[in-house]
């Protein structure tokens, strides 16, 4: 277990906190923001457990832990809750990587290589950085998981 320091687990709890604060200011029912609390509380988790596992964007490399975002493979509202947690159904992205996986703009085949959306032009490509020789490393469970994603590219 990785043990924090002091500052760094103030700074989690003061995020934490200020968008806990943000639900609490939404004009919803009382049982939508309790919804939305526990999908924060678990979408932390999820993150945690994908930093622990590789701290870095899947894709380019960028390892500045405030940037990452914990990208799920199969989307969290259709997931069960033990997928949601599982790290295997995550991947580690840049904001630009996750926003394309995100819209199925890129995916990856059984081999881990990049596919990217024809509907992406070259200058697009280029600005956010995809290009056919990217690829990723993916255990056995997290291709269960990317199957369904793949299928679905746009």
């Amino acid at each position: 277990m990785k043990i924090q320091s002091i500052p760094n687990v103030v700074n989690e709890l003061e995020e934490e906190f200020r968008a806990l604060q943000q639900v609490e200011n939404l004009p919803i029912t009382d049982t939508e923001k309790e919804r939305m609390v526990k999908a924060r509380i678990g979408q932390g988790k999820f993150k945690k457990l994908l930093i622990e596992r590789e701290c870095k964007c899947a894709l380019c490399g960028v390892t500045d832990p405030r940037v990452l975002i914990a990208s799920h493979i199969k989307p969290w509202s259709v997931s069960t809750n033990e997928e949601r947690l599982d790290e295997n159904n995550g991947l580690l992205l840049c904001p630009n990587h996750d926003a394309l996986f995100d819209k199925h703009l890129i995916s990856f085949d059984v081999h881990g290589k990049i596919v990217i959306s024809q509907t992406l032009d070259e200058v697009t490509r280029l600005f956010l950085n995809v290009h056919d020789e990217l690829r990723v490393e993916l255990t056995e469970k997290q291709l269960s998981y990317m199957v369904g994603h793949y299928q679905e590219l746009n």
